[in-house]
């Protein structure tokens, strides 16, 4: 109660008190509890209530100011569907022979890891609409590094927190946002939940895990999912 007085969403609140819970479950195996006084706590928590999605109006008006700023950050994100650490994390070496590729890597100064480490590994090819941007704004990709390297953080050894943190003082939406309509207009066109995964590491419940260790979709089938994106 004390921390959804402070304004926090149920689903924030949950999350810490998960992480409490699993801590004392360590303490309660080992002998150093008698038993775990945050089980049953998070049963009743509700989670976030599900936001819309920024209208077409909105959104034209977010894609006339990416444009008008080359801001090739919110165009990756726009049309790939992936996080805003994920592309924040991004070499030019990354963006090469029309994709956008994943990865995890480490120099010396920096450390880039992806939330689902190597599992979240992959390739996505590039949307018409950010070769587009690309080509017309002149954006020279034939250099080495990481493309935005102030974005990170030493300290937590993260990408993008604060220009995640203010998107929305620029756009009027957050920078999760982007991801969720790319995950929901593929979601609405039919896209298989293989390819789904594939391009944005989207999970569907009921996927089989079995099932996807088997299925390897072609560039060609991921591009003409990623096409689907507006």
């Amino acid at each position: 109660n004390s921390l959804l007085k402070r304004g926090l969403e149920g689903s924030t609140v949950k999350n810490y008190l998960t992480v409490l819970k699993a801590l004392w479950n360590y303490g309660v195996d080992h002998g150093y509890a008698p038993n775990n006084p945050f089980d049953g706590l998070t049963k009743k928590l509700q989670g976030s209530k599900k936001k819309p999605l920024p209208d077409q109006q909105l959104m034209t008006r977010a894609d006339a100011i990416a444009w008008k700023s080359i801001d090739l950050r919110y165009m990756i994100m726009r049309f790939t569907g992936c996080r805003a650490s994920e592309c924040n994390g991004l070499r030019y070496e990354d963006l090469q022979d029309e994709m956008v590729s994943f990865v995890e890597w480490e120099t010396d100064a920096q450390v880039r890891h992806l939330k689902g480490r190597e599992s979240d590994e992959r390739q996505v090819p590039m949307h018409p609409e950010l070769l587009r941007f690309i080509a017309e704004n002149n954006i020279d990709l034939n250099q080495t590094g990481p493309v935005w390297p102030t974005a990170y953080k030493k300290s937590e050894q993260s990408w993008g927190a604060g220009w995640a943190g203010s998107f929305k003082e620029k756009f009027a939406f957050t920078s999760h946002d982007l991801r969720r309509i790319a995950v929901t207009q593929l979601n609405l066109a039919g896209v298989s939940p293989f390819i789904l995964y594939a391009i944005t590491r989207h999970t569907i419940p009921g996927m089989s895990a079995v099932v996807d260790q088997y299925t390897r979709p072609k560039p060609a089938d991921l591009l003409a999912a990623i096409s689907i994106i507006q």
